[in-house]
């Protein structure tokens, strides 16, 4: 019992619990978001002025910096991702980025932007992808290289022990500390 005894909580910092609150708002809204069927208006055209068009051309070189957004498959949602590096010719690092606004946990960081889909940086679902998966994508913008450095700081230090480096905490998530916290979804 002894152990049990020394045990204390240690509480969070206010930054923390707004973070934290902001979150889970932002989680229960996209949640429930598409929990009712709405019929949308369709956009038809008609076929003559479709012969020939496309939204943008598949950009198949690849560099470090880059935000991409992957063409989806099947019944995948659209994701964007950053490439952090080019490993070899036929594979990089990807992060990609959280369809929230708010990082849930210390393994995810704000990236400074304001654009929605591109605020937060999943450093935990970091991957080495193929080239051939990423350059089925468009090229959406570029991390300046400020940018760049900061996300590969944050990367390494999260292969490392699994949080941002310590001058990046400020951006980064709370920590989880409940077993029934939703995050851990």
């Amino acid at each position: 019992m002894k152990k049990l005894e020394q045990l204390s909580a240690t509480p969070g910092t206010e930054q923390e619990a707004k973070r934290l609150a902001t979150w889970l708002l932002e989680w229960d809204l996209f949640r429930f978001s598409g929990t009712e069927e709405e019929e949308l208006p369709s956009a038809t055209l008609p076929v003559d002025s479709r012969q020939g068009e496309s939204v943008a051309p598949i950009d198949e070189d690849l560099a470090a910096g880059e935000i991409r957004l992957l063409v989806p498959r099947r019944d995948e949602l659209p994701l964007f991702i950053a490439v952090a590096d080019i490993e070899s010719n036929d594979q990089a690092v990807c992060v990609p980025f959280s369809p929230l606004g708010e990082p849930a946990t210390p393994d995810e960081l704000l990236t400074g932007r304001d654009t929605p889909a591109i605020r937060v940086f999943c450093l935990w679902n970091a991957r080495t992808l193929a080239r051939a998966r990423i350059s089925d994508s468009w090229i959406a913008d570029k991390l300046s290289t400020a940018e760049l450095e900061r996300l590969v700081q944050a990367l390494k230090g999260c292969q490392r022990d699994g949080h941002v480096p310590s001058h990046l905490r400020a951006d980064a998530g709370p920590p989880l500390v409940h077993p029934a916290d939703p995050r851990r979804e």
